[in-house]
C-alpha cells in the first residue's frame, strides 16, 4: 500500500507537491522516498474587486456594479440584510451567486430597507479571491401621495346611462 499527500504553499504562483510513499505491509518500514518537484501554476486572485456602488432602479430592486478584474472568468456576488453576512440574512438566490460580468440586477426586495452587498472574482471556478468591501444600499421608499381635503376636485363624473351610482369618499386621518 502507498500513501500520498500533498502539501501546497502560500505563493499562489508555485506550488510544491511532496509524495511520501511507504510500505506499510512490511514488518519493517523502509526510509521513506520523497520526491519534490516546482511547478509554476497560474496566479490565483489575490485582490478582491473593488469601485463597488449601486444604482436604485425602483423600489424593490437595484443594480450592484464593481470593476473588472483583469483576467476573472466570473464573480461570486453575496447580499444581505445585516453586514455582518450572517446565514440567515442572505436575500434569497444572492449567496453566492454566480454573475459573469461587472454588474448584477437585484431583485424581490422590500422597499425602503438597507441592504448591503460584496463580491468576489473567481478564476475558473478553482480559485476565489477574498470578498470586496461592503457597499450599503436602500432600496427607494413608497412614494408619499399628500391629498389636502381643500384641493379634492372630482370634476365632472360622467355616468353616461347608469342611474345607479354611488361615489364614496371616506377620510382615513
Amino acid at each position: 500500500m502507498s500513501v500520498q499527500f500533498a502539501v501546497w504553499v502560500a505563493n499562489p504562483a508555485l506550488y510544491t507537491q511532496i509524495v511520501n510513499q511507504a510500505s506499510l505491509t512490511s514488518a519493517q518500514m523502509p526510509t521513506p522516498q520523497i520526491a519534490s518537484a516546482v511547478t509554476p501554476v497560474v496566479t490565483c486572485f489575490t485582490v478582491a474587486p473593488e469601485g463597488l456602488h449601486a444604482d436604485p432602479t425602483n423600489i424593490t430592486a437595484f443594480t450592484a456594479r464593481w470593476t473588472e478584474v483583469p483576467g476573472a472568468f466570473g464573480y461570486r456576488l453575496d447580499v444581505a440584510t445585516d453586514p455582518a453576512f450572517a446565514a440567515a440574512d442572505y436575500v434569497e438566490a444572492y449567496s453566492n451567486r454566480a454573475v459573469s460580468g461587472t454588474f448584477q440586477a437585484v431583485t424581490g426586495l422590500t422597499h425602503d430597507v438597507l441592504y448591503y452587498f460584496r463580491v468576489r472574482a473567481e478564476w475558473n471556478g478553482l480559485c476565489t479571491s477574498a470578498n470586496s468591501q461592503t457597499q450599503m444600499v436602500q432600496t427607494l421608499g413608497l412614494p408619499v401621495i399628500g391629498v389636502f381635503p381643500e384641493e379634492l376636485d372630482f370634476g365632472t363624473v360622467d355616468v353616461g346611462d347608469l342611474a345607479e351610482l354611488a361615489l364614496t369618499v371616506t377620510n382615513s386621518g
